[in-house]
């Protein structure tokens, strides 16, 4: 029995940080990594057996995989994903006959996921002798598609203070699917995402960061400000120092949603990369029945009371 590919929070977390701030993830196929991808990124893609060619579509158009191949045979092990589960805003460069994607990417914040839906085990020239029939053109193209761009808005703030929405669609958009990035300035600013995986920054001035549905990536920054992340796997990012950063608040820190406190190793400097161990988090760690959240004494963060008197070390995570 094959079992469901897992990272545990810490490792999960830094891989999200990775694509979510440029980063670009490829997936070959095989159901567990369908999985994979869907616990760590929130999507809900539906893996699917193929068995026909792939034709090249009209998504391929003004990107590198517009010099492929017009359609890449059905080699061995071949998977594909119904492309209604697709998040929005994918591309699927090649479809089978049934119209499932075999070759597909999508915007994760800044970054990208780019999934082909062959394994390469019998290729040429991995073993000398074996299939291609384009596919590695496919995957040259696939290294080199991103653009490291959000699918949805990047909006930078002024040195004023700046209300910035993203929840009304545009004509013929639903942009509120989309992934934002955000970054504020000085001022006392509200950013105000929609759904995706959107990321707020602020910066000095008491702001307001609020990703709704999604899995967000928030950071205050500078003075006190509001954190909410809305429904979704939220990271709460904490990066700078903390004489400067003030104390933010986390107003719906949730443990159903998997939300975490991400702390940066250059600021929180005695803690390890990953998943925060037992011995960290009570040496240095204390989270008080107020919900103040302090580092070596130093509060950076506050939570509800009810939700402080449960946090532990597996809410917390570090990162470079």
């Amino acid at each position: 029995m094959q079992k469901t590919l897992t990272l545990d929070p810490g490792a999960a977390t830094i891989l999200k940080q990775f694509v979510m701030n440029g980063g670009t993830l490829i997936v070959f196929q095989d159901e567990r990594n369908t999985d994979f991808v869907n616990s760590v990124f929130g999507t809900d893609l539906s893996w699917q057996p193929s068995s026909s060619t792939s034709t090249r579509q009209g998504d391929a158009s003004g990107t590198t995989f517009q010099d492929g191949p017009n359609a890449i045979p059905d080699n061995a092990s071949l998977d594909a994903v119904d492309e209604a589960s697709l998040p929005p805003g994918a591309e699927s460069y090649y479809e089978n006959a049934l119209g499932d994607s075999t070759v597909f990417s999508f915007q994760v914040g800044k970054g990208q996921i780019t999934y082909l839906g062959w394994d390469w085990e019998d290729s040429f020239p991995a073993h000398f002798v074996g299939q291609d029939g384009g596919w590695n053109k496919v995957l040259d193209n696939s290294i080199s598609e991103t653009d490291g761009k959000t699918n949805g808005a990047f909006i930078k703030g002024t040195k004023k203070d700046d209300k910035v929405t993203l929840t009304k669609a545009l004509k013929g958009e639903t942009a509120t699917e989309f992934d934002d990035y955000i970054k504020l300035k000085k001022g006392d600013d509200k950013a105000k995402a929609g759904d995706g995986a959107d990321m707020i920054f602020g910066a000095k001035g008491e702001d307001k960061c609020i990703g709704q549905d999604g899995n967000d990536w928030l950071a205050g920054e500078q003075d006190d400000d509001i954190l909410k992340g809305g429904d979704g796997m939220d990271c709460f990012y904490f990066n700078k120092k903390l004489a400067k950063a003030g104390v933010d608040y986390i107003k719906d820190f949730s443990f159903s949603d998997n939300d975490l406190v991400v702390l940066s190793q250059k600021v929180f400097s005695d803690l390890s990369l990953g998943s925060m161990s037992t011995t960290d988090f009570n040496d240095h760690i204390d989270i008080n029945s107020n919900g103040e959240i302090e580092y070596n004494g130093d509060v950076f963060a506050r939570v509800k009371s009810g939700v402080a008197a449960l946090m532990d070390e597996e809410d917390f995570v570090v990162v470079a």
